[in-house]
């Protein structure tokens, strides 16, 4: 395979995402044989590396693996954000994978908005990422189903009485930032978002805001240094934090996978080390503090379409109960 070509064909690959790339264009654009071009492809698609499939008069489209806007054939991928709160749900899959033979491939994205993102061109299969950010992504893009959510709880307030501004560090589009406005109602903070936890942690460590909204495993690292002002279930009680959405093409083709899912998932109580040892990796967080944060969890698997309805109300967001139940089939 040329190294050469291969390099540049990922970097136009990633840059282009979505939408991939035309093999004919390949062709064009790179100094490069047809044979060195075709034996280059031959050998991503044998690695899982791309994807490419004949669209509209013959035309052969290439995309990245991870960017593939359509299902894969025997695999399910699963879009997350770096939080312990996955742990159960990604636990129940692994199981799943070792039973079915079905290949389980775990997307970790720094932000929800990236997250949202690839669920809404149908790039992953699976989606674990805030509720508030996946149902104001289904009201606006019509292509996103909510399924029931992962986890209440998990989640602090802390302070840095060392502090030099009285602001408050948020993630952006999430339940944290809902935490954190409830918080600040009767202080006189201000708020600064983050977009992934590792920034959000730098500026609250180096003295520039008072407080900090963040999640486990993060919080529970933390809080050994720092004060604990307040819990997620002290502010929202048992509201959920994160919730499991699909694309529409997806379940639509898979509704007796995805009921059966939800369903196991409502009993399944068991976190297996290898998903513990996953999210020790992409966190950096040790183990045992891995481990620790899940208890800040409450994994209850109950969350009406009455109290979905109630949840959005407090976003002036009305929707009749037909309508609700389009974005949210399980409630």
């Amino acid at each position: 395979m040329n190294n050469n070509l291969r390099n540049i064909l990922l970097k136009e690959l990633k840059k282009r995402k979505y939408n991939g790339i035309a093999q004919y264009e390949i062709e064009s654009l790179y100094n490069f044989s047809r044979s060195y071009i075709s034996e280059t492809i031959s050998g991503l698609l044998n690695e899982n590396t791309i994807v490419r499939k004949t669209t509209g008069r013959l035309t052969k489209m290439i995309w990245l693996f991870d960017y593939y806007p359509d299902i894969i054939p025997g695999y399910i991928r699963i879009g997350i954000l770096k939080s312990s709160e996955y742990v159960l749900f990604l636990s129940m899959m692994n199981e799943i994978s070792e039973i079915d033979g079905i290949k389980i491939k775990l997307l970790v994205f720094n932000s929800t908005a990236e997250l949202m993102e690839a669920l809404i061109n149908n790039s992953i299969e699976l989606c674990l990422s805030p509720l508030f950010s996946q149902f104001i992504s289904a009201l606006i893009h019509k292509n996103i189903v909510l399924l029931g959510p992962v986890a209440s709880g998990g989640s602090f307030i802390l302070e840095n009485q060392n502090y030099e501004n009285n602001y408050c560090y948020t993630s952006k589009i999430s339940s944290m930032m809902l935490l954190t406005k409830e918080f600040i109602k009767s202080k006189n903070t201000g708020i600064k978002t983050f977009s992934n936890p590792a920034s959000g942690i730098r500026q609250f460590e180096n003295k520039e805001g008072r407080y900090i909204t963040i999640w486990e495993p993060y919080a529970s690292s933390l809080s050994s240094n720092y004060v604990k002002i307040k819990t997620y279930s002290d502010l929202m009680g048992d509201e959920p934090c994160c919730f499991i959405a699909t694309n529409k093409n997806y379940y639509s083709n898979n509704t007796d996978f995805i009921n059966n899912l939800i369903i196991e998932y409502r009993t399944y109580n068991h976190f297996d080390e290898k998903m513990v040892k996953f999210i020790s990796r992409v966190t950096k967080i040790r183990e045992n503090i891995i481990k620790a944060s899940l208890n800040s969890y409450n994994y209850s698997q109950k969350f009406t379409l009455s109290e979905m309805n109630n949840y959005i109300k407090k976003f002036g967001i009305v929707l009749s109960d037909k309508e609700l139940k389009n974005i949210y089939i399980y409630g």
